[in-house]
Formats: structure tokens, sequence, C-alpha cells
């Protein structure tokens, strides 16, 4: 009488049929199509552990911090320039955040503000990956993506202090300001995930036009407990 195999060999005989790419069972997800190396071992050499003592929490760094950053490569999505390019946009997004940080704390600063510091990467590489004729619409935290589609950070700073040169010509104090007709961005609105139905319906014109475009627009925390958000979506 033979004797059953234990779960973890059958486990570990799945992981080793998926490995090599033979034909896997209907019930378990197709893999994907491309491949990308792993550098795991070339992260740097030092980790981040977040430590809760009671309701403070506090972020332990251990390992050595003078080790150089692993290398840049290409990779099948963005060469070595255009990493470089993304980089260079997030930087200038976090530095002009800073500088408006401290004029908000100055009083110079009209209407509220909104930072998206430490989410710089969001905003700036998915707006890096749109093309001229498609459409975006960034909420308040994403003036990355508007640097890159082409504002220009003195636009912003004299729109938080209403100037009369600034996009909305003085009439509004935060970033409730777009670019319809040259550079395809719409305003922020202070609703949130209202603008999932707003970018639907210019995906909807673009297809009735038979043009090939993509729009894109950005919901967080505060917009996905809208409860209208579901239809919306429903909608795109």
């Amino acid at each position: 009488m033979k004797k059953k195999q234990p779960k973890t060999a059958a486990r570990v005989k799945l992981r080793a049929n998926s490995s090599n790419g033979s034909k896997r069972p209907a019930s378990l997800p197709q893999q994907r199509t491309f491949e990308i190396p792993d550098y795991r071992l070339e992260k740097p050499a030092f980790t981040v552990r977040q430590i809760r003592k009671g309701e403070e929490c506090c972020y332990e760094v251990s390992g050595d911090l003078s080790a150089p950053a692993p290398p840049i490569r290409d990779s099948k999505y963005l060469n070595k320039q255009q990493c470089i390019e993304i980089y260079r946009w997030m930087v200038l997004n976090r530095r002009m955040e800073q500088a408006l940080e401290n004029l908000y704390k100055q009083g110079k600063v009209v209407g509220g503000v909104y930072f998206g510091l430490g989410q710089e990467a969001c905003s700036c590489a998915s707006a890096y990956a749109l093309v001229k004729d498609d459409w975006l619409a960034p909420m308040i935290r994403n003036q990355g993506a508007l640097l890159v589609r082409g504002f220009e950070p003195r636009d912003m700073m004299m729109q938080y202090m209403a100037k009369a040169d600034s996009p909305t010509k003085g009439r509004d104090g935060t970033s409730h300001f777009g670019d319809i007709s040259q550079r395809n961005v719409v305003s922020p609105i202070s609703m949130l995930g209202d603008l999932v139905p707003v970018m639907a319906g210019v995906a909807l014109g673009a297809r009735l036009q038979a043009r090939n475009i993509a729009v894109m627009t950005y919901i967080g925390d505060g917009g996905q407990s809208n409860i209208r958000l579901h239809r919306k979506c429903s909608i795109a």
C-alpha cells in the first residue's frame, strides 16, 4: 500500500513545475509572459524596520549606510537615461514641496497645502508613461505629475500665493488648475473620486472619435471610502 505524500511535498512539486515552464493545473493562475532579472543581491547593505513602543512608532536602520547604491540597469520598460530623467522629476518635486512647506510655515501661502512628500515616484513615473495626446487628471497631492506635463514650479508657487500671474490669475489659492487646451490636464476637484467618471467620459469621447489615447487619474484612501466610487468604476 502506497503512503500518501505530505501536503508540503505537493506544494514543492508545484513550485518546481512552475519554475521550468511546464504545464500548470487549470486552477492555478497563469504565469507572466515576461521575465525581469532578479537583482535582489544588489540591494543596499542596510535594512529599515518599523518599531512600535506603545503609542509611539519609530524606525530603526541597521547595516552599512556608507555602502554605494546599486547601479541603475536597463529594464524591459525603461533604459538608464529614462530612469535618470524620472529621478530628476522626483527630486524637483521634492525640493519644490519642501520650499512650499517653508513658505506655508511663514504664512505666505493663501490657501491650504497638500503635500505628496514620499510619494514622488507615484506621480512622476505614472505621468512620464503618458504621451502628449493622453489625458491626465491629477489630484491635490500629484504635483509631480503636473511638472512632468509641462507646468513650471513657478506656476505652482504663484498659484498657492494667489498671484495675478498664476494659472488661475489669483482666483484660487490651491492646486485647482489645469490646461485642457495644450497639455490635456484636467483640473483637480475637491470631491474625492469624482474624477473617475470625468476621465471615463474623456475616454469614451475619444473612442467615439476613433482616437487611440490613454486617460489617467488618481485615487487614494479618501476616495475609496466614497460609497459612489463603485458606480463610477463601473462606468469606467
